[in-house]
C-alpha cells in the first residue's frame, strides 16, 4: 500500500463528532473524517473499502475519496499520526433532533411526517438487491461481535444461544446501510445521498430497522439511559418504537408483522449485548441480567 498523504485539521471547522471520529469541513465539496488514536486501522480501512464498494454498486452515497494520515502539525513524526478518510461533502442536516423534539413536545402531526419520510426512505433503500457476496453478510458481523463478549459481558452459553438465533434469520441479498438511524437518514431532497455507509452489508431489512426498537433493554441494564442519551422518557421511547413498527409493517400480513416485531426485539438485544463499554470484565450482575434477557427473548421467538 502506498504511503498515505499527510494532512492536518488545524484551522478547519469542526462539523461533528461521534464515538470513533471527528468530522471537519475541508471545503464546500469535501470533509475530513479523523479517527481516534484508539480506533483500529483495520476498521478504518474496512470502512473505506466498503464505502467504495457501495459507490461501485451505484448506490447514491457520500463518496470515499482517499485514505489519509492525519497529524496536528505536518512536522510531527509519523507515529503521532492517526488515520483519516476524505469524503465527498453532503448535507449533514440531522433529523434526529426533529424526531425526538416532536415526540417530547407532543407534536404528533410533525412526528408522523418525519417518520413517514424515514420509513418510506428505508423501504426504497431496501428495494436494492446485490449479487450475493457483494457486501458482508450482516449476520456474521452480529455474531462475531457477540462472540467477542463471550466470557466478558456474556456467559459463553448465552452468547452462543444469541448468536445461533441471529444466524437463524434467513439471508437476503438486500442492500443494508448497516447503521440506519435517524442521524444517518439524509434530509428530504430531489437526490438524497446516504452518508456513513462504512458498515454496509446485505441481509434482511429488519437488521436496518431494529435500531429504534430495542431501547427498553438498555433501560433494564442501565436505568435512565434513554433520558440521558435522548432526552426523553422510556414511555416516549416506546411510543417512537411502536410508531416505527406500525409504519414499517403497514403492508404486512399479521403473521409477518408479528415475526418482524419479534426479530426487532432480538436484534435490539443483540446490538446491546455486542456493545463494548471498555471494561476488561463486566460485573456478575450485568452478565446475569443479560442471560435472563436473552432467555426471555429467545423463548418468545
Amino acid at each position: 500500500m502506498s504511503p498515505l498523504r499527510r494532512m492536518t485539521p488545524e484551522g478547519l471547522e469542526q462539523l461533528g463528532t461521534g464515538r470513533s471520529a471527528t468530522v471537519y469541513a475541508l471545503s464546500d465539496k469535501e470533509v475530513l473524517k479523523v479517527f481516534l488514536p484508539t480506533y483500529p486501522f483495520a476498521l478504518v480501512q474496512e470502512e473505506y473499502e466498503l464505502t467504495r464498494k457501495v459507490q461501485e454498486a451505484g448506490i447514491p452515497c457520500a463518496a470515499a475519496l482517499e485514505m489519509v494520515s492525519v497529524c496536528q502539525n505536518l512536522s510531527d513524526p509519523p507515529e503521532k499520526s492517526v488515520p483519516g478518510i476524505l469524503y465527498e461533502r453532503v448535507s449533514l442536516e440531522n433529523i434526529m433532533a426533529g424526531v425526538y423534539g416532536s415526540l417530547i413536545a407532543g407534536k404528533t402531526e410533525e412526528l408522523n411526517r418525519l417518520l413517514d419520510y424515514y420509513t418510506a426512505f428505508g423501504k426504497k433503500l431496501h428495494t436494492i438487491t446485490l449479487p450475493e457476496g457483494t457486501l458482508p453478510d450482516i449476520r456474521e458481523r452480529y455474531t462475531e461481535n457477540i462472540r467477542k463478549m463471550a466470557g466478558r459481558k456474556l456467559n459463553p452459553e448465552d452468547a452462543e444461544a444469541l448468536a445461533a438465533a441471529i444466524r437463524a434469520i434467513p439471508y437476503a441479498p438486500t442492500y443494508l446501510h448497516g447503521d440506519f438511524n435517524f442521524s444517518n437518514v439524509p434530509p428530504p431532497s430531489d437526490a438524497p445521498k446516504l452518508y456513513d455507509v462504512g458498515a454496509a452489508a446485505q441481509g434482511d431489512p429488519v437488521f436496518d430497522l431494529d435500531y429504534l426498537c430495542g431501547g427498553d433493554y438498555m433501560e433494564t441494564i442501565s436505568p435512565g439511559f434513554i433520558q440521558r442519551t435522548y432526552g426523553m422518557s422510556l414511555e416516549q421511547s416506546d411510543v417512537l418504537r411502536d410508531l416505527v413498527i406500525e409504519k414499517a409493517c403497514g403492508d404486512l400480513a399479521p403473521e409477518e408483522k408479528l415475526l418482524f416485531v419479534k426479530r426487532t426485539r432480538l436484534l435490539g438485544l443483540a446490538y446491546l449485548a455486542a456493545l463494548d463499554f471498555g471494561m476488561a470484565e463486566y460485573p456478575p450482575e450485568l452478565r446475569a441480567g443479560f442471560g435472563m434477557l436473552i432467555h426471555r427473548v429467545l423463548a418468545s421467538l
